[in-house]
């Protein structure tokens, strides 16, 4: 507070530390702290276009003057990414086609509107998901949405994410990143028989993941007591690597039951004719599953799909998508032909 001990004076210039005043006798500058009201709204921001709002000094009547940013961001990342985020619903979306480049989180444009993302929506196209995309989001990102046709969780990922307590990992995902989803706040996650490696410390620190289910029998768990947390129940099938995992690491696993399927391949998409195969160790078959859901391995060279069509014991034709690696799902899902 500052004490002028003149009885007139007028303001003729201020700004926001100084003021000065013309007395009788000369120009007084002084130093003052204002005391802002509260602010008011000009222009209100539209999902283009940036508003204005402003504050005036009580004691002088500065006026400061502030900008409210437009509620939509939009912007590039890499050669074939987009992505669209909503401030005022939290929602970013992220389009195109190929992988996600990796990096550092402060590579990732939207990682500065981190606080406030609460919904991720990757569009179908989009094949990995980066290392760090969303490290640190700590409790604001609360879901998630992966298409099928991500192949790849990439190492921290989704690191410390705290509220985020549910993950439905899709059928195509092959590989589960170093820390992709330590911290977080999952109650359960389920790992599809795509899925061919799960890093060290994948699911260190979920401390209320209770429930695991791996349900490729051959899947590569890193061997460390960090890749699932202790507390966590462990589900797999009888002679699987989940087995094998929870039972050096001591940590509670329960058998799941196989399921058998009889399937039919035409002569016209197996050269040697009609074959039955006997599945075990899998999920129910749906209509309209595509094979790699299931692991058909026939009519297949250098471990690609020749074939694309499946037609099984009811007469229903399913798709296979002719170029698919399926890799070793005979071994890891017990094909046998008869």
């Amino acid at each position: 507070t500052t004490t002028i001990g003149i009885s007139s004076y007028d303001i003729i210039n201020m700004d926001e530390t100084r003021v000065t005043f013309r007395t009788v006798d000369a120009a007084v500058t002084v130093r003052c702290r204002h005391s802002f009201g509260e602010w008011q709204t000009v222009r209100e921001a539209s999902a283009t276009e940036d508003g204005e709002r402003i504050r005036t000094c009580r004691i002088c009547g500065y006026v400061e003057r502030e900008g409210i940013p437009s509620t939509v961001r939009t912007g590039t990342y890499g050669d074939n990414l987009t992505y669209i985020l909503d401030t005022n619903t939290g929602v970013l979306t992220i389009s195109g086609k190929g992988k996600m480049p990796g990096g550092t989180e402060f590579d990732y444009p939207w990682f500065e509107y981190s606080s406030s993302i609460r919904t991720v929506k990757i569009s179908n196209g989009v094949t990995s998901i980066g290392c760090c995309a969303f490290y640190g989001f700590y409790s604001s990102l609360a879901s998630v949405t992966i298409p099928d046709s991500v192949t790849r969780i990439e190492d921290y990922a989704f690191w410390d994410c705290q509220n985020l307590t549910n993950v439905t990992i899709p059928k195509c995902v092959m590989s589960i990143g170093y820390r992709s989803f330590l911290g977080c706040g999952l109650t359960s996650i389920t790992t599809p028989d795509s899925v061919m490696y799960i890093g060290d410390g994948a699911f260190d620190y979920c401390g209320s993941l209770k429930s695991i289910r791996v349900l490729n029998s051959d899947c590569q768990i890193y061997d460390s007591e960090s890749t699932f947390p202790s507390a966590a129940t462990i589900y797999g099938f009888a002679g699987s690597t989940a087995e094998a995992y929870a039972k050096k690491h001591n940590r509670t696993f329960v058998a799941l039951e196989p399921t058998t399927l009889t399937a039919k391949v035409s002569a016209a998409t197996y050269a040697s004719g009609t074959a039955t195969l006997r599945v075990t160790a899998t999920p129910t078959v749906t209509e309209g599953m595509e094979v790699e859901r299931y692991g058909v391995t026939v009519a297949m060279v250098n471990n690609r799909v020749v074939a694309n069509r499946l037609e099984d014991i009811a007469g229903k034709t399913r798709n296979i998508p002719e170029g698919c690696e399926l890799l070793t799902v005979a071994r890891r899902m017990g094909v046998s032909l008869g």
